[in-house]
């Protein structure tokens, strides 16, 4: 018999928060073809991990994504300079935790996420006061889906594996997390992950 769920754990971007970089990028109307080779500097690259990570200093890290534009440094430093607003918290965040607190299952936030960009959200998202804990990459310096992460959230909250699901919109975070013995759900919409959930728990 598969056990009751009583923990939720929630991935942020794209599930709490939209991080539609896409549309930032688009804002500053630079052509296509910077837009691209920006993108792929930044958002698109290993170097964007490296801000999630939290190793390397920021200026490092622009200093990486300028080796790959050198000739783009102005319009680097425009997209660099506003990355801490591009993730939106999405209007049902707060309520949806709330909802699964008042049905008495502990809630946790489990998110790949630079220093700079979380401290901006920890000052306009609502829904941190509302969970029970959270285990942010750039504070343990490894990002999903390395194992190492994962172990620290379940012993960091004594996460019982068999008793939580993980909510997330990149199958390769799931599947580390199912190595775990943690049940999964692929984000697409919050009506479709409420429907599993309604199953779980």
């Amino acid at each position: 018999m598969k056990e009751r769920i009583n923990t939720v754990v929630f991935d942020i971007g794209n599930v709490l928060a939209g991080f539609d970089w896409q549309s930032y990028l688009s804002q500053f109307g630079f052509s296509k073809e910077i837009e691209s080779r920006i993108a792929k500097a930044t958002f698109l690259s290993d170097n964007w991990k490296e801000v999630d990570r939290g190793i390397k200093p920021d200026k490092e890290i622009y200093e990486d994504c300028l080796k790959e534009v050198p000739d783009l440094e102005q319009e680097l430093l425009k997209v660099w300079a506003g990355r801490a607003t591009i993730v939106k918290e999405y209007e049902y965040a707060t309520e949806w935790i709330l909802s699964l607190k008042r049905k008495g299952l502990s809630v946790y936030l489990l998110s790949n996420y630079g220093k700079t960009p979380f401290e901006a959200a920890k000052k306009t998202f609502s829904f941190f006061q509302h969970v029970d804990g959270m285990v942010i990459s750039y504070e343990v310096k490894h990002i999903k889906p390395e194992p190492e992460i994962y172990q620290e959230l379940m012993r960091r909250f004594q996460i019982v594996p068999k008793e939580t699901v993980f909510i997330d919109d990149i199958r390769e975070n799931l599947k580390a997390a199912e190595e775990f013995g943690i049940s999964t759900i692929l984000f697409t919409s919050k009506e479709d992950v409420q429907k599993h959930l309604d199953f779980m728990i």
